[in-house]
């Protein structure tokens, strides 16, 4: 075909179209015998050598396929993208197989946002499609991970609104959920947690969570819920869950749990003991009392086995018997008393303060190391840290390092 009298003519073009299908056809015929690679490297070859063919498309096409298969993904994605760029009439009919290939490989790959495109032209251009609904829930996934969530919760609205499974539908309505808090569109947030609340579709789990989350957001919006009402609603959804599944809710009730933990030492640093003898025993009953009842309700958290939760309950039961060491320091020393007296009247205060002093500081203590060894670095440890680094410089002398031995505490503390 070098000789123009030739190639110029209808045999030259007979010639050519001979040629071009000879050279097709092997890299079929590769592809069909498993050989990806050569096969691949022959449909692009024939596409260089033949840019004008109807059959330049199908060729980079299958040759980002056989690419693909052979693990060459850099070279896939160059076909891929010759595919979408061409118009060559069979590469525009290939066009959306080849986009949602290339959207899969840029997802694998982590260029997200690449992805992202793909499936947002993919749903625009082929509304008819029977994966429609994967190409608007892929676009939402895409944004969503590359943290554009006020998109991505459109584009997920987008979805529900073809969604076809109940479950898919319960199931994105909670991301929508999540993506409205983490954007502060709190009012909104709470009003689609409580929807998905009444979901029968919606797994259990999720369902624990969105009530703790229904509870936060009610209160950051000063709309006030009491804790032991979502507490029973949540222990009465665990009656379903499996144990496999367990765990994760107990996160959410040990949210909660702390959160009653917290009120309680609210009320036990609410009540004082008066300086009026008659009066006192009365008090230091109450107190006792609901410090026991504090106890329990940190026994409870711990129970409950959530990393973080356990370092705060291991705080506030330091805090709280250090409370009742304080508090019980502080009573005025009775007037009327002798020397001898006063004496006795000291040592008796003494051998009350000092079980809560020592429990203060093992709770603290244990509250660090468990922090270190469930990598758990929130405020509570922060704070245990800085009671013991006050108490002993030279043994807590940094927020990540404690030289202390671990100790069992009795968490249900005195009888």
């Amino acid at each position: 075909l070098a000789d123009k009298s030739i190639s110029n003519t209808k045999v030259g073009d007979d010639i050519r179209g001979v040629l071009e299908k000879a050279s097709f056809k092997k890299a079929q015929n590769l592809e069909t015998e498993k050989k990806y690679l050569e096969s691949a490297n022959q449909y692009q070859f024939f596409a260089a050598q033949n840019a004008k063919s109807e059959l330049v498309g199908m060729a980079y096409f299958n040759a980002g396929i056989n690419f693909e298969r052979s693990g060459k993904n850099k070279e896939a994605v160059t076909n891929y993208k010759k595919v979408i760029t061409s118009n060559n009439l069979q590469a525009v009919a290939l066009k959306p197989k080849a986009k949602k290939l290339l959207a899969k490989q840029y997802q694998d790959s982590g260029q997200f946002e690449e992805a992202g495109k793909l499936y947002s032209e993919l749903a625009k251009e082929n509304a008819n499609d029977l994966q429609y609904d994967n190409y608007l829930y892929n676009s939402a996934l895409m944004l969503e991970i590359t943290g554009r969530n006020n998109e991505a919760i459109s584009e997920y609205e987008n979805y529900l609104r073809v969604a076809k499974s109940k479950e898919e539908n319960a199931a994105v309505t909670f991301k929508i959920a999540q993506l409205l808090r983490k954007s502060d569109r709190l009012s909104e947030s709470l009003g689609i947690y409580r929807r998905f609340a009444e979901m029968q579709d919606a797994n259990v789990d999720k369902k624990i969570e969105a009530q703790y989350w229904i509870y936060n957001l009610s209160n950051r919006l000063s709309v006030k819920i009491d804790t032991n009402s979502v507490e029973v609603k949540m222990r009465s959804l665990m009656t379903a869950l499996p144990e496999t599944k367990k765990q994760s809710a107990n996160t959410y009730l040990a949210k909660i749990k702390i959160i009653q933990a917290e009120e309680s030492f609210t009320k036990l640093r609410s009540v004082s003991i008066p300086i009026n003898p008659a009066q006192q025993k009365i008090l230091v009953d109450k107190k006792l009392e609901q410090m026991s009842e504090l106890n329990e309700l940190i026994g409870g958290v711990i129970k409950l086995d959530s990393a973080e939760e356990i370092v705060s309950a291991l705080y506030i039961l330091g805090e709280s018997n250090e409370h009742m060491a304080n508090t019980f320091s502080a009573v005025p020393i009775p007037t009327n008393l002798k020397d001898e007296q006063k004496k006795l009247y000291l040592e008796g205060i003494e051998k009350i303060i000092t079980p809560f002093m020592n429990k203060s500081e093992e709770s603290y203590k244990l509250a660090i190391e468990r922090g270190i060894d469930l990598q758990v670095y929130n405020q509570a440890y922060k704070n245990a840290f800085a009671k013991m680094h006050q108490k002993y410089p030279q043994q807590f002398y940094s927020a990540g390092e404690a030289a202390s031995e671990s100790k069992v505490i009795d968490w249900m503390g005195d009888k």
